[in-house]
C-alpha cells in the first residue's frame, strides 16, 4: 500500500499480543488473529475518528490485486452502506478478531477483492451505520 490518507494513518504487520496496537491513538491489541489474516498489512487508524461519516475516509493505492478485509465492531446494529454485503461489493468473511478494547471486544470481518489501483473506504459511521462504538480496522493481503 502507498499514499495512505489520512496521512496520520500508518501500516504495520500485526500479531496477537502486546506492542501490536491497531489504533494510532489507543493501546488496544488483537488477542487472536485468524489464519487468513496472519500475513496481512494492517492500516492503523485512529479510534478517535470512529464518528467519521464521510463517503471517502481512507484512501490508499495498491500495486497488485489484493483482498481488503475490514474488521468492524461486532456489536454494531447496522453496517455502513459502503460495507454492507447487501449494498456493496463486500462479503461476510465469516471471521472474527478478538481484541483488548473493553467497549468493542470483537471485530467482525468483511472482505472484498480489488485490482491494482486506488482503494477508497467510507467512514465508520457513514450512511447506514448504527451502533459502532469503535473505529474499524483494515487488513490488506495479496491475492
Amino acid at each position: 500500500c502507498s499514499a495512505v490518507a489520512p496521512t496520520n494513518h500508518r501500516q504495520n504487520l500485526l500479531q496477537a499480543g502486546s506492542d501490536n496496537n491497531y489504533y494510532i491513538d489507543a493501546t488496544y491489541t488483537p488477542t487472536s488473529i485468524p489464519t487468513a489474516l496472519a500475513d496481512g498489512i494492517w492500516i492503523v487508524t485512529a479510534n478517535a475518528e470512529r464518528n467519521n461519516s464521510s463517503a471517502s475516509y481512507i484512501v490508499f493505492i495498491v500495486d497488485r490485486p489484493v483482498t481488503v478485509y475490514v474488521a468492524y465492531d461486532a456489536g454494531a446494529t447496522s453496517l455502513p452502506d459502503w460495507l454492507d454485503p447487501a449494498t456493496s461489493g463486500f462479503q461476510d468473511a465469516l471471521l472474527d478478531i478478538q481484541v483488548t478494547d473493553p467497549v468493542t471486544p470483537a471485530l467482525h470481518v468483511y472482505s472484498q477483492n480489488f485490482p491494482a489501483g486506488t482503494v477508497s473506504l467510507g467512514g465508520n459511521l457513514a450512511t447506514g451505520a448504527s451502533g459502532a462504538d469503535s473505529n474499524y480496522a483494515v487488513i490488506v493481503t495479496e491475492q
